[in-house]
């Protein structure tokens, strides 16, 4: 009974987490988690502490498997004009495996759709990754930026290995940090590139003033202005 309460809870957390947006975006795929959790407290209800238990159980891998596929979808809105323009075979990829893992879901199989949402979860993130490596290399921030891409890029590098090694809880935290890195890297790259030109302009509006002053000063040595 303790255990069933146990996971009961956990469900009912995670539902809290997740109730407005899957609402807002997908209710009829809430109320199916829904029904499960309504049939394990109507079994504890009954004395079927053993079914509520079962139930409970199925309700909180149902509720784990939208939390993490809200996840990845946020991501996916959030980086998929980047993604799809710079890292479009990586973007693919989780798109397929997206789909893969709603086709589970549908089948009833919400074991193995946890296992695929967290998949494209990490899928995705290896895409906006990717893509946020190619942003920062178009903004030349491996020379602008050359320590902040560096230290990005090693940690991009050690998320590919544990990804190809099939890490994935490493390759997940590994592809979340390095995120925001490449971000910060192109940022610079970006910022310091937009001074160097603004110092260029400045340099050839004196350069031209100069000039004018020069033309002024030998017309009144060849007096021209009186």
């Amino acid at each position: 009974m303790y255990t069933g309460l146990g996971i009961a809870l956990q469900a009912y957390r995670l539902r809290e987490g997740i109730a407005d947006t899957m609402l807002a975006i997908a209710p009829e795929i809430l109320c199916q988690a829904d029904d499960v959790a309504l049939s394990a407290i109507d079994k504890w209800d009954d004395g079927d502490f053993l079914g509520a238990k079962t139930d409970a159980e199925q309700a909180l891998t149902m509720y784990s498997t939208l939390n993490i596929a809200l996840q990845a979808y946020r991501l996916r809105e959030e980086t998929m004009e980047l993604a799809t323009r710079l890292a479009p075979q990586a973007f693919t990829q989780a798109e397929t495996a997206a789909m893969a893992a709603v086709a589970l879901w549908e089948a009833g199989d919400f074991t193995g759709a946890r296992n695929s949402a967290e998949r494209v979860l990490l899928l995705y993130l290896r895409a906006a990754a990717t893509a946020e490596r190619q942003s920062a290399l178009a903004q030349r921030a491996n020379l602008a930026a050359e320590l902040q891409f560096i230290a990005a890029n090693d940690v991009y590098n050690r998320a590919n290995m544990a990804f190809q090694m099939g890490w994935s809880i490493d390759a997940t935290h590994l592809f979340v940090q390095c995120l925001p890195m490449f971000r910060e890297a192109g940022n610079i790259a970006m910022q310091r590139r937009l001074a160097a030109e603004a110092a260029l302009q400045m340099a050839d509006q004196r350069l031209a003033e100069s000039d004018e002053i020069a033309r002024y000063v030998e017309s009144i040595l060849q007096g021209g202005i009186q």
